[in-house]
């Protein structure tokens, strides 16, 4: 098992992605669902990582950087963790929570 940064544009992420979206929005009515664009995963305040297992792309998750208003303390929102069904029962959300 291998941890690191990860481009959310990247093929492998997308599908990822892609997955957690049918997911929750299986999961959660539409206005319930405040999920994070692939653009917005981009951004510099925000740390993506990708959990591999081999060469496969086993979990991913995010960690969106914010401050308060006074800008003195920083803070972070959890995003995209997500670990498909094949790869369930392994601990790896764990792993990328403690990476993250």
């Amino acid at each position: 098992m291998k941890i690191e940064r990860i481009d959310p544009a990247s093929e492998a992420a997308g599908k990822l992605i892609s997955m957690s979206d049918t997911y929750m929005n299986d999961l959660y009515p539409a206005e319930s669902n405040h999920l994070e664009s692939v653009s917005a995963l981009a951004q510099d305040n925000v740390i993506f990582l990708g959990c591999y297992i081999d060469e496969d792309l086993a979990a991913c998750g995010a960690v969106k950087i914010l401050f308060d208003d006074d800008e003195q303390l920083s803070y972070g929102e959890i995003k995209r963790v997500f670990v498909p069904d094949e790869f369930r029962g392994r601990g790896l959300a764990k792993h990328i929570m403690r990476a993250l």
